[in-house]
């Protein structure tokens, strides 16, 4: 399955909102990119998860760049955007992330000059200033870590489709309520903007909770079907 290529979306945009013009199709660009992003940043899209990524810790390392410019402990990600949890898959435990201001509080008092004892990671906080991974307390040995993440997208141009291949009618209706806002068509534009986060509020439970993984949560003994009366199997006189 593949969503629709950037210029028909864009053609489709124009011909709703009565513009063609070559000046509007940029905007519509515009939109149609600023709602692509809008949408990677709502929800962890299946379509653009990379599930096998794994990294190799360094002894007593604490902070791994996810790029590739020479510094020790690289993770060589040029595509990262955000990461669904970190798993320590040789000692096989989850690896709990704390914001930068929860990993300060709870660590801070426990340097000792300047660092922080060697261990066993049981927290990471993710660093977007640097561009790091950190790893808490810093690796005592090297050991392999998953890191399944979400790809982050680049913008759309001429021939090419959206990488979450579901989406594309949400980046249709969000630039036509842009259009319409821009020909100052403004009950136009609530309209469209409204149905654009209905299709998007659609596509993402559609993404979360998919008819073939459905699952009843029963209690142990617990018959649905099962009849009785109110009250039980005495009589109302007993009860």
């Amino acid at each position: 399955m593949t969503g629709k290529i950037f210029t028909v979306m864009q053609t489709n945009v124009g011909n709703m909102i009565h513009d063609t013009t070559a000046d509007t199709a940029v905007l519509i660009g515009v939109w149609i990119n600023d709602a692509y992003q809008d949408a990677w940043r709502r929800f962890y899209w299946a379509d653009i998860i990379d599930d096998n990524f794994t990294f190799d810790s360094v002894a007593s390392l604490a902070d791994y760049p996810f790029d590739d410019d020479g510094e020790s402990g690289e993770m060589n990600i040029t595509d990262f955007g955000k990461e669904l949890g970190v798993w320590d898959i040789a000692n096989g435990h989850k690896v709990k992330r704390y914001t930068i201001k929860n990993w300060w509080e709870k660590r801070g008092p426990d340097y000792n000059a300047d660092s922080l004892d060697d261990g066993n990671p049981l927290r990471y906080v993710i660093l977007p200033e640097s561009g790091k991974l950190r790893l808490d307390p810093p690796p005592d040995t090297a050991e392999t870590y998953a890191m399944p993440y979400q790809k982050a997208v680049t913008d759309l141009a001429t021939t090419n489709t959206p990488a979450m291949t579901t989406i594309s009618t949400y980046l249709e209706f969000y630039s036509m309520g842009m259009g319409f806002a821009y020909k100052k068509e403004y009950d136009a534009a609530v309209w469209w903007g409204n149905k654009a986060e209905m299709e998007l509020a659609k596509l993402i439970k559609e993404e979360n909770i998919k008819l073939n993984q459905k699952f009843q949560r029963k209690l142990p003994g617990f018959t649905a079907n099962a009849a009785g009366y109110l009250l039980g199997e005495k009589s109302y006189d007993t009860v």
